[in-house]
């Protein structure tokens, strides 16, 4: 039987650059710990929405796998929390939301109600 050779994700979830989130991974319990910083009004506005999928579909391309330190380490819990004190729980844009509402711009406003997965 051949030598396994092991070789880096295609896609690092550490390796990219949000607005809105920031990562780290603690290597010895193998946490990715996932920090909400949204810009702005706290809630969940399309760029945040968008940054929140795209780390996820960078968990699932890796294969629940960091590159860290020369090493594959394997995923073994993903922790989000919020860094803004006292709020976790991020609710819709309200504004965003009237504003699209009194223009009756129902095509702006699909978006923002509907959560589509696409790759």
């Amino acid at each position: 039987m051949g030598k396994i050779e092991v070789v880096p994700c295609a896609v690092n979830p550490l390796d990219i650059e949000y607005t809105q989130l920031s990562t780290r991974f603690d290597a010895e319990y193998g946490i990715l710990w996932t920090m909400m910083n949204p810009v702005g009004v706290p809630c969940f506005s399309q760029k945040f929405v968008d940054e929140v999928l795209l780390h996820q579909r960078s968990i699932e391309d890796s294969g629940g796998s960091i590159w860290l330190g020369g090493k594959l380490h394997p995923i073994r819990y993903s922790v989000a929390h919020s860094q803004i004190p006292g709020v976790f729980n991020l609710g819709g844009d309200l504004d965003l939301f009237s504003t699209l509402i009194r223009k009756g711009d129902r095509q702006a406003l699909m978006p923002t109600c509907t959560l589509r997965r696409t790759k």
